[in-house]
C-alpha cells in the first residue's frame, strides 16, 4: 500500500479501493462513508477473508449529504455484510479514515465531495504506514483478532442495524445530497410544503359531448332561436352508470390478495373517481382562495397513490370503450334518426339534406376518443412572499392543526450547488 514509499500521499476512492483489495489477511476500515470503488472492494473482501474484516462507519445522512458517502455504497456493502453475517459498527461524528490492510496503514482526512473534488496526486491528505503501528490502531479499533472486544473499543462500540441504515437512506431519498459551492453563499428559504396542481384526464365518458352544428341539431327552431340552444348531444349518457372489473385501491393504496395478486372488483366511472376523492383528501391540503398544498414529507407516497389510481382509471377506460364499441353503429344511427327527425320539420331540410349526417355524427364521437387517461400533477413551491402574507397565515391556520404548522419554512444562508465543470481549486 505504501506506494513509491511516500509516507505523506493522496488518498481518494480509488486508492482505497487498490489497498483494500490488496489485503491477503485481514482489513480494518473506518470512515464517515466510502465511494462505490471502495464499497466494492470492501463487499468482496468481506467475502474473501472470512471473519478477518472489521468495518465502522458513521452512516449518518446528513455525511452522505456533505459528501463522506455514497448512498448505493452503503446499501451494496450492507447487502454483502449481510450475507456473511458480519455485524457492521457505527461511530457518530467519525470524519477520520484509517484503513489497515495487513501490515500496512493508510490514515487520511475524508474530503467532504460538496466541498472539494478528489485529492490529485500532489495533494496528500493522508499518511501511508507500516509496521507495528497497525497493531496499536487494531487493538484501539477493537478488530477481529485482538483482544479488545467491540464493545470496548475506542471508536464503533455501537451496531449499526439494519433500522438504522433503512432510516438514512430513507432520509436520502426523501432529500438527497447534492454537490455545492461553498465559495458562493445566498440567503435561501425552504418550506415543509408545496402547492400541487392536478388534473384527471380522459375519466368523464359519460358525461362527454359532441359537438354538431345548431343548423342541424336545431334545425326546427326558429332561426332567432336556434343558436340561443344547446347543440352538445352526450352520446355516452346511460339510465344506469355501467360498471368494470378495475384493479382495487384502499385509500389510494394498490389491493392485493393472500397470493399478491392484485384484486379486482366492479366499479362504475363515479366509484372510480371516488378513488381519487379519497387520495385528494388523504394527502393534500385545500386552502381555500389558494389551492392544494402537500407535505414533502409525503410526496412518494402521493405519487404511488396516483401511479395506482391512473392504472385503475386506465383499466375502467379500457372496459367501456369496448363496451361502446360494440353498440357504436346503433348509436350513430339513433343520433342520425333524431336529427332527420328534426331537419323534415324545418325549412331548412332542402339546403341540409345532402349533408352526409352519419359521417358528421361520427366524427364527433372520433373526436370524443382522442383524449387518453391520465393523471397530471404540477408541483409549485411556495413563494417566500407567501409567508408574509396575513390572508395566507389566517387559510394556512384554518386548514392545519399548530403542530403541523410548527416549523413549517425556515430561511438561511446556503451555498450555491456546483456544477461537474466547475473548479474546486
Amino acid at each position: 500500500m505504501n506506494s513509491n514509499q511516500h509516507t505523506f500521499v493522496a488518498v481518494d476512492d480509488e486508492r482505497l479501493a487498490a489497498a483494500i483489495r490488496s489485503a491477503r489477511k485481514r482489513i480494518v476500515f473506518a470512515a464517515p462513508g466510502l465511494g462505490r470503488r471502495a464499497g466494492s472492494a470492501l463487499a468482496d473482501a468481506i467475502a474473501r477473508l472470512s471473519g478477518q474484516v472489521t468495518i465502522i462507519l458513521d452512516a449518518d445522512a446528513e455525511a452522505c449529504r456533505v459528501g463522506y458517502g455514497d448512498p448505493e455504497a452503503l446499501q451494496a456493502l450492507h447487502d454483502a455484510a449481510s450475507r456473511q453475517q458480519l455485524p457492521l459498527r457505527r461511530q457518530a461524528g467519525l470524519r477520520i479514515g484509517v484503513l489497515i490492510a495487513d501490515d500496512s496503514v493508510l490514515i487520511w482526512s475524508p474530503i467532504a465531495r460538496s466541498v472539494e473534488a478528489e485529492r490529485e496526486h500532489e495533494q496528500p491528505n493522508g499518511l501511508a504506514l507500516s509496521g507495528p503501528v497497525t497493531e496499536v490502531c487494531s487493538t484501539a479499533m477493537g478488530a477481529d483478532g485482538t483482544s479488545t472486544l467491540p464493545r470496548d473499543a475506542e471508536i464503533g462500540h455501537v451496531p449499526l442495524t439494519p433500522q438504522d441504515l433503512k432510516e438514512t437512506l430513507s432520509d436520502l431519498k426523501r432529500n438527497p445530497p447534492a454537490p455545492f459551492d461553498l465559495a458562493r453563499r445566498t440567503r435561501v428559504f425552504s418550506s415543509r410544503f408545496q402547492f400541487v396542481e392536478f388534473e384527471i384526464r380522459g375519466a368523464q365518458w359519460t358525461e362527454r359531448k359532441i359537438n354538431l352544428s345548431s343548423v342541424l341539431v336545431n334545425a326546427d327552431l326558429p332561426e332567432a332561436l336556434r343558436d340561443l340552444l344547446d347543440t352538445q348531444i352526450r352520446p355516452y349518457q346511460e339510465k344506469e352508470e355501467p360498471s368494470f372489473e378495475v384493479p382495487h385501491l384502499v385509500a389510494g393504496i394498490r389491493a392485493f390478495d393472500k397470493e399478491a395478486k392484485r384484486i379486482h372488483v366492479p366499479a362504475t366511472q363515479s366509484q372510480v373517481l371516488n378513488y381519487w376523492a379519497e387520495i385528494r383528501d388523504r394527502y393534500l391540503i385545500h386552502l381555500p382562495g389558494f389551492g392544494w398544498l402537500i407535505k414533502r414529507d409525503e410526496l412518494d407516497a402521493f405519487r404511488e397513490a396516483s401511479a395506482g389510481f391512473e392504472e385503475t382509471l386506465r383499466a375502467w377506460v379500457d372496459a367501456f370503450r369496448k363496451h361502446v364499441a360494440g353498440r357504436e353503429d346503433s348509436l350513430v344511427k339513433d343520433i342520425v334518426a333524431a336529427i332527420k327527425e328534426r331537419l323534415s320539420r324545418s325549412n331548412q331540410r332542402q339546403k341540409l339534406e345532402d349533408l352526409e349526417l352519419e359521417a358528421e355524427v361520427r366524427k364527433g364521437l372520433a373526436r370524443m376518443r382522442v383524449i387518453e387517461p391520465r393523471v397530471r400533477v404540477v408541483l409549485k413551491n411556495i413563494a417566500w412572499e407567501s409567508t408574509r402574507d396575513a390572508e395566507f397565515q389566517r387559510a394556512l391556520e384554518q386548514a392545519l392543526p399548530e403542530r403541523d404548522r410548527e416549523g413549517w419554512f425556515e430561511e438561511f444562508t446556503a451555498a450555491r450547488e456546483r456544477t461537474p465543470k466547475q473548479s474546486t481549486r
